[in-house]
């Protein structure tokens, strides 16, 4: 009998390799492995859901609502992270976000937003699901306005840890015309305060970042009534402020940073910073702060008279002269 030449079986790699392998893929090519077999299938959901997942489009936001919907037990945990930068997306999209995604995130501890009033007023319930969350520690609002700041101050079930807060630049620019400013209630401007903002996290948040720009002329004198005692980061942008509100609030702060990104002139400046230092050495000011941060007229503003172990500056724009170097 003539013997026959078989080519020896190709070596199968076992399960463990190909979870390596996809390990040090990146997320299209994982895809595009889960759709080679049911096995890698399963394998992939877990390293498509780590680390942060960024929603770009609507397009995006319709797959991944229905990607997170064909199995929610499963999936949910996984899902740690997630940054919606999809601006204004249709009701019916929003919807989908609603129902298939925010209410059964069991396990998010991070959620970011580029644009979050133009996301959250595609439908009125998404809001609602947010402040409902029960696991957020991190959380970033970009392009707030009014329906952003009700979901933040709604959010008592999340213990934040660290927050980032900017508000949409028509927001911004509404709050600078006086005749705008006349026709608010006060209250509610005074609620829209990041420091009030944040009070149902005040025992545990330790690092805030924010955008005080709305609040240069009014309401920029309030006590904020509540006190973060473990904050020991606070970031500051464009905050002409009475500094003294913020040593109250922030009694352990550690390292600040205030910087001015514009160049209007204020024939007031120089007598807030006086008020400033006045008022820190007439009821005290921190015992010392590790790091002080910013531009130069940022920091010149806050009037700080407490020691500084570390002095940074950046950003020089058109609102400094030398001599308030001199005055830090």
């Amino acid at each position: 009998m003539q013997r026959m030449d078989v080519d020896p079986p190709s070596p199968a790699l076992c399960l463990d390799i190909f979870s390596l392998i996809m390990f040090l893929c990146n997320k299209p090519t994982i895809s595009n492995l889960m759709r080679t077999c049911s096995t890698l299938y399963s394998h992939g959901v877990r390293r498509l859901l780590d680390g942060l997942v960024v929603v770009r489009s609507e397009e995006q936001a319709v797959s991944f609502c229905l990607f997170m919907a064909k199995d929610p037990r499963a999936r949910c945990p996984f899902l740690r992270q997630l940054h919606l930068a999809v601006g204004i997306i249709s009701t019916a999209t929003g919807r989908l976000l609603w129902q298939e995604c925010l209410q059964s995130m069991t396990a998010l501890e991070k959620l970011e937003f580029s644009t979050a009033d133009d996301t959250l007023d595609s439908w009125p319930q998404l809001a609602g699901a947010i402040a409902e969350l029960t696991t957020l520690k991190h959380l970033d609002i970009r392009g707030a306005r009014t329906r952003a700041c009700r979901m933040v101050r709604g959010l008592r079930k999340s213990k934040l840890v660290t927050a980032e807060f900017s508000y949409d630049p028509e927001e911004i620019s509404k709050y600078l015309d006086p005749e705008y400013l006349k026709g608010l209630d006060s209250k509610e401007v005074m609620e829209h305060q990041p420091v009030r903002l944040f009070a149902a996290s005040a025992k545990t948040l330790e690092s805030l970042k924010t955008d005080y720009s709305i609040f240069r002329r009014r309401c920029s004198q309030a006590r904020p009534k509540v006190t973060y005692p473990r904050v020991h980061t606070l970031k500051l942008m464009d905050a002409i402020v009475n500094t003294r509100p913020w040593i109250e609030a922030f009694p352990a702060l550690r390292n600040i940073s205030n910087a001015i990104s514009w160049d209007i002139e204020d024939a007031d400046d120089e007598l807030r910073r006086l008020e400033n230092a006045e008022q820190q050495m007439a009821h005290g000011s921190w015992e010392s702060l590790e790091e002080c941060s910013g531009s130069i007229y940022g920091i010149w503003i806050l009037g700080l008279i407490c020691p500084v172990q570390k002095l940074r500056l950046f950003g020089m724009n058109a609102r400094w002269h030398p001599a308030m170097l001199g005055e830090m």
